[in-house]
């Protein structure tokens, strides 16, 4: 017959298998939704920036015939200036998102490194005790069967 300390041992290391096993391996947040968030933000910064540009050159057009100023120069050049500030500030903006996406990506990859680790050391720990229980089982059965043994360790003289 089975001891019921060892059923009872048993049914605990086999429950921590179970939720070990079910343990989250990994971030519920992916690489593809990082993009996706990122992409959108890309998306809403660059319209912005066209509307600014696009409000600059309104402006400058405005200014120019206010003034009275009939030059096809002056205005390409204001609108030049304006549209090179407006690329300089939307590459800006792609090389910030590039090192946000590398920084969300090493976060993510070093999240699920350790979740991985966490739920590997927690199936280890959990086969070790069972192994525990049942080297402890057996070395206990060995002693009952030995009858040698068993009255050394009584301290019986033989």
């Amino acid at each position: 017959m089975v001891p019921p300390m060892l059923i009872a041992a048993g049914i605990n290391a086999g429950a921590n298998v179970l939720s070990n096993l079910f343990a989250p391996g990994r971030s519920a947040v992916t690489s593809s939704d990082i993009r996706r968030l990122l992409k959108a933000a890309r998306e809403s910064g660059a319209r912005s920036i066209h509307a600014g540009t696009m409000e600059a050159n309104q402006a400058a057009a405005a200014q120019a015939a206010q003034a009275g100023i009939a030059s096809p120069g002056f205005l390409a050049r204001r609108t030049g200036i304006n549209e090179q500030l407006g690329a300089q500030q939307l590459a800006e903006l792609d090389a910030t998102i590039a090192q946000q996406q590398i920084g969300a990506d090493l976060s993510l990859g070093q999240q699920n490194l350790a979740a991985g680790q966490r739920k590997a050391f927690g199936l280890g720990e959990t086969f070790g005790n069972i192994g525990d229980i049942l080297g402890s089982f057996g070395t206990l059965q060995y002693v009952k069967d030995n009858p040698e043994l068993l009255s050394l360790i009584r301290g019986e003289v033989g």
